[in-house]
């Protein structure tokens, strides 16, 4: 069974519930929900450049109750009670059995082919107007919330591995790996390729990605206001570094904390690379750094969750 999850909050010995940036390494401090023993784990470097921040884990041959909100099997009950008041084939989440699960990447898709049939060849923005509309809509919010919960545990279990064992990914009749569904630390090569692959452009289903703000960058040059996100390393050599790009409505982007961890679900999309620019493109000069971008559009705020939010 897998592990539980990283946590930032604990209880210590005189009982009170204390963030992570309150305790010291070495004390002594249990769950706040279950009591169980947990330890301060130092934080790192990310592959990227990007500091982790500290957090706590289970104590060795300690683990959390089954009702615990820390433990996997506790956070996959409430995912799959997000779609109950739903009918059952717009629900993100099905209980296969009392341990196992799918998740329902298809019913955007499925959402946007239950739309009106259009005549003809419609235009891009009207085809963008119906986009809108599907993920503005209340019915995916369940969608949304299930898919960054399930992205969340990922980034949360030490044990990841098994959460594939647990939870299966299904995308109109076929099985999307875990790998190629939600893209974690040191995952920014592996992203790229995908977006730009001839088999995503022709599933074309949303992805999770963890990402770090960094600043909320007003509309200019034709460019819409928008967030942008820590730069992450494609490759050292050449140096390619991708940045990652957040629009949508002020509110939302308002409400996006600088510098803390994010999981964003949604249509990501890849600007296409150099090589398909223009043959009038000037080469890059050696040793100098390129940068691919990546962008997404936020139509609700259960398209992301902050990573130490609880």
């Amino acid at each position: 069974m897998a592990k539980g999850l990283r946590m930032y909050r604990a209880r210590s010995a005189t009982g009170d519930v204390l963030r992570i940036s309150e305790l010291q390494k070495g004390q002594p401090v249990w769950c706040n929900c279950c009591g169980t023993p947990v330890i301060f784990t130092n934080g790192y470097r990310r592959g990227d450049g990007i500091e982790v921040s500290p957090y706590l884990r289970l104590s060795p041959l300690h683990d959390h109750t089954e009702v615990c909100k820390y433990s996997v099997t506790s956070q996959l009950q409430t995912l799959a009670a997000l779609g109950q008041s739903l009918e059952e084939h717009r629900r993100p989440i099905l209980a296969l059995d009392e341990s196992k699960y799918v998740f329902r990447l298809n019913i955007l898709k499925d959402e946007l082919d239950a739309l009106p049939r259009l005549e003809g060849k419609p235009s891009p923005e009207v085809v963008r107007q119906r986009h809108v509309q599907v993920w503005s809509g209340r019915t995916l919010e369940p969608y949304c919330r299930s898919a960054v919960g399930l992205a969340k545990i990922a980034a949360l279990l030490e044990e990841k591995a098994e959460l594939s064992a647990l939870v299966s990914i299904r995308h109109r009749g076929r099985t999307i790996k875990w790998a190629d569904f939600f893209f974690g630390e040191d995952s920014s090569p592996r992203l790229l390729k995908l977006l730009r692959s001839e088999d995503y452009q022709n599933a074309k289903y949303p992805v999770a990605v963890l990402v770090r703000p960094t600043k909320l960058c007003p509309s200019t040059n034709g460019r819409a206001e928008h967030i942008q996100c820590g730069r992450e390393i494609v490759e050292d050599e050449p140096r390619t570094l991708m940045i990652p790009r957040l629009y949508g409505l002020p509110k939302i982007l308002k409400s996006v904390r600088a510098n803390e961890d994010y999981i964003i679900f949604g249509d990501w999309y890849a600007s296409k690379p150099k090589d398909d620019v223009g043959s009038n493109a000037d080469p890059t000069p050696h040793n100098a750094v390129s940068f691919e971008n990546i962008s997404v559009n936020l139509h609700q705020s259960a398209q992301l969750c902050a990573l130490e939010d609880e």
